[in-house]
């Protein structure tokens, strides 16, 4: 992370407007590197202008001098990388921090199940294939009972199309053309998607999920702390896919359900512990409180951090465990260009992951893909002030480290 800092000459060295020049010229190349150090391959006079502007204040007359506000500038998608040599999980990084206990409100609800009394009776979105989406379940490797009902049971939507060979030959490819299927496991492919976002992350991934000798693929996860290989030959015909054909989110969804099958197929999970399953540490965790704005402070005040962390390979991901579906007016980023007052809707018991942060707000993308009803599986903007009122909680992955299971 690169701190945004100015120096004051001593008084009398130079005209307050000298100074407040000298201080945002300083404050705008400063601004420029960090932004050049989070976005790998491109250079100063790539940057867009700082935001926020700086504010230099003449102590003598109290008047404010300010650069003019940039406008939002659509952030880049990664396209492919090639896969990485080496290395797994680091198993004593990353400590999680604040992650909520097994029977608080998880990512997605359950459907069609009245809540017992020790559960609030949260309302069911429509999952893209138009059936109830889940919406509670236990967190990924709790033995709690697993939760469900007629419409959706365990093992009802089994792996049942045998996997493709190649997928992962020529590296793995950015989160743009993914899209979830009708399984409810958003918490998994949010978490893959935000590996997808950067150069690391697709490295790691391409170390994570590899071809297996017997055919199909290898997938290393780390469950309950140990390492694990998941072999997977069949993916989920009904599942998620990437440009409309199977890709390695369809891999990894298959391998997760190995762990929790009905968390991937009915009972939803916690983005967080897929982080953990795929990079073997905990993930850092903040939820939204009424008394504190912690969430949307560590998105935005902490925005620089956010941003290189997503740049070295971490996942970040917001959720909307329990709230309803909500319409919001937003911009968004469709064919790399950014568009405003967008009416949009957001999904409640659902996944985001965030593509990127500034101090103004978040752009996330939705696990659904395109098309679909409530975003058409575009990037779309969130202000700093709807944070804490849109979203749950957020969890920031370790990166998927060199060493450890594979």
């Amino acid at each position: 992370m690169v701190a945004l800092t100015t120096s004051t000459p001593p008084a009398g060295a130079e005209t307050p407007a000298e100074r407040c020049a000298r201080e945002t010229a300083a404050y705008n190349q400063t601004w420029k590197q960090g932004w050049v150090a989070t976005h790998p391959g491109t250079t100063i006079s790539d940057a867009p202008a700082p935001t926020p502007p700086y504010v230099c204040q003449d102590p003598a007359t109290q008047t404010p001098t300010t650069t003019t506000p940039p406008s939002v500038t659509a952030p880049s998608m990664p396209t492919t990388t090639t896969p990485g040599p080496g290395g797994g999980p680091n198993m004593n990084a990353h400590g999680a921090t604040d992650i909520p206990a097994p029977g608080t409100t998880p990512i997605v609800p359950v459907p069609g199940r009245a809540p017992t009394t020790a559960e609030a009776s949260p309302t069911i979105p429509t999952s893209p294939s138009g059936t109830s989406g889940p919406t509670s379940g236990p967190p990924v490797g709790d033995s709690a009972e697993p939760v469900g009902d007629s419409t959706c049971s365990t093992g009802a939507q089994a792996p049942d199309t045998p996997v493709n060979a190649g997928i992962v030959q020529g590296g793995v490819p950015g989160p743009e053309g993914v899209a979830q299927g009708s399984l409810n496991d958003c918490w998994v492919l949010a978490t893959v998607m935000g590996y997808q976002l950067s150069s690391k992350g697709r490295e790691g991934l391409a170390r994570m999920v590899v071809p297996s000798p017997r055919g199909g693929y290898d997938v290393h996860l780390t469950v309950n702390g140990k390492c694990e290989t998941k072999h997977v030959d069949r993916v989920y015909g009904s599942g998620a896919t990437d440009n409309g054909t199977q890709g390695i989110d369809s891999i990894i969804e298959s391998a997760v359900s190995q762990v929790d099958e009905n968390a991937v197929e009915c009972a939803g999970g916690y983005p967080q512990n897929a982080q953990s399953l795929m990079s073997g540490s905990g993930s850092e965790h903040h939820s939204e409180h009424w008394w504190t704005n912690k969430m949307a402070d560590r998105l935005t005040n902490d925005s620089s951090d956010i941003n290189s962390k997503i740049a070295n390979g971490s996942s970040v991901v917001v959720g909307t465990g329990g709230k309803e579906d909500k319409k919001i007016g937003t911009s968004i980023i469709e064919n790399g260009k950014v568009r405003d007052n967008i009416k949009y809707r957001l999904i409640g018991g659902h996944a985001y992951v965030v593509t990127r942060a500034s101090s103004d707000g978040i752009w996330v993308k939705n696990p659904w893909g395109s098309p679909n009803d409530a975003d058409h599986g575009n990037e779309f903007f969130i202000p700093k002030d709807q944070i804490d009122d849109d979203f749950t909680d957020v969890s920031i992955s370790a990166p998927i480290s060199d060493s450890g299971c594979f």
